[in-house]
Parts: structure tokens; C-alpha cells; sequence
């Protein structure tokens, strides 16, 4: 498998955490509605970015891109153990043998 199909796998890892676990619209949406910021987040965690900062960006995705009403503490809260089990999910990606 090569970087870009392991890349690949791996958004579409993030992107079904996301759809199942933090899903901020809810009502149903469609299985490809977080896929852009799947993508976003994967990308983060490859490039060994903290919890913090990707909690960080669902939070401005949440409240100011998808205008959201939301609280910083809310979507730490919502979001801390889907962070984990990404940047888990990387390590992994990015050290296979450990």
C-alpha cells in the first residue's frame, strides 16, 4: 500500500469516527457530510499535532464554519475521547512496528 492509499484509509477512518461519534449537526446526515473536515483532521494528526489543537479546529468548525452554537468547553468535553482514539489511530499509521 502506498503513503497516499494509507492516507486515504485513514481519512475514511476519521471521517466514519466523526459521522458516528461527534457529529455536531445530527438529523440524519448524510455518511459523507463530515468528510472535508475528516480530511482536515486526519492531516493534523499525521503531521503530530495535540489533542488540543484538533479539538481546537472541531471547535471552529463546529462554531464559526457550521455556525453552531456551541461552547469551547462543550466540544472539549464531546470531543476528547474521538481525539484520543485518532491520534492513537496515527501513531499507529505513522509507527507500525511500535
Amino acid at each position: 500500500m502506498t503513503e497516499t492509499e494509507a492516507f486515504e484509509m485513514f481519512v475514511r477512518q476519521v471521517d466514519r469516527i466523526l459521522w458516528a461519534e461527534w457529529d455536531p449537526i445530527g438529523c440524519g446526515v448524510p455518511d459523507d457530510e463530515y468528510t472535508f473536515y475528516a480530511r482536515i483532521v486526519a492531516d493534523k494528526a499525521m503531521q503530530g499535532e495535540t489533542a488540543e489543537q484538533i479539538k481546537d479546529y472541531l471547535y471552529w468548525a463546529e462554531s464559526d464554519h457550521m455556525g453552531l452554537t456551541c461552547t469551547h468547553e462543550d466540544v472539549y468535553r464531546r470531543t476528547s475521547g474521538i481525539v484520543n482514539t485518532i491520534l492513537d489511530m496515527a501513531a499507529i499509521q505513522l509507527h507500525p512496528n511500535n
